[in-house]
């Protein structure tokens, strides 16, 4: 696998990030598009470089941050 690849995670994410892309090209010189739009649905579990926090349950969830 390619090192963009990895990064962007899964085949899904990809698509997903892929297609966000392409509505933005398409847009009007007026429209806008927010990041939330753009990655709304994409898995944050497939990311390889977002460390995954479990729950006691085993679920995960997301990981606070710590106060020093």
């Amino acid at each position: 696998m390619q090192p963009v690849q990895e990064l962007l995670g899964d085949a899904g994410n990809r698509r997903v990030l892929r297609a966000a892309v392409g509505r933005l090209v398409c847009m009007r010189q007026h429209e806008q598009m927010s990041v939330a739009q753009a990655t709304a649905r994409l898995r944050t579990s497939a990311l390889p470089f977002l460390p995954a926090a479990v729950d006691p349950t085993g679920r995960l969830c997301r990981r606070q941050a710590s106060n020093p």
